[in-house]
């Protein structure tokens, strides 16, 4: 999926995150791609004051490495869950 934002939106998205690092957005852009609404609405006027704290509270985990990467997730998933190793 691709999208093209206007330079308003990006500004907006970099006003509401509270950085223009190009690095930093494309993070927050692979978590959030997977759900196109979420994805809209980061350029939206009305985001409510806890999604923007939320998504700062995910900057600063993901910048302190207190993340865990996908695939280790995935596979933990489905060892729990008992779905078939990805392939």
């Amino acid at each position: 999926m691709q999208f093209e934002l206007s330079n308003e939106a990006t500004k907006r998205i970099e006003a509401t995150i509270g950085t223009a690092d190009p690095a930093t957005i494309n993070r927050i852009f692979e978590r959030v791609s997977r759900d196109p609404s979420l994805l809209m609405a980061l350029t939206g006027d009305d985001i409510p004051e806890e999604d923007v704290a939320a998504v700062r509270q995910g900057i600063e985990e993901a910048d302190t490495g207190q993340v865990q990467p996908f695939d280790e997730v995935d596979r933990e998933i489905r060892s729990r869950f008992g779905f078939a190793p990805k392939s």
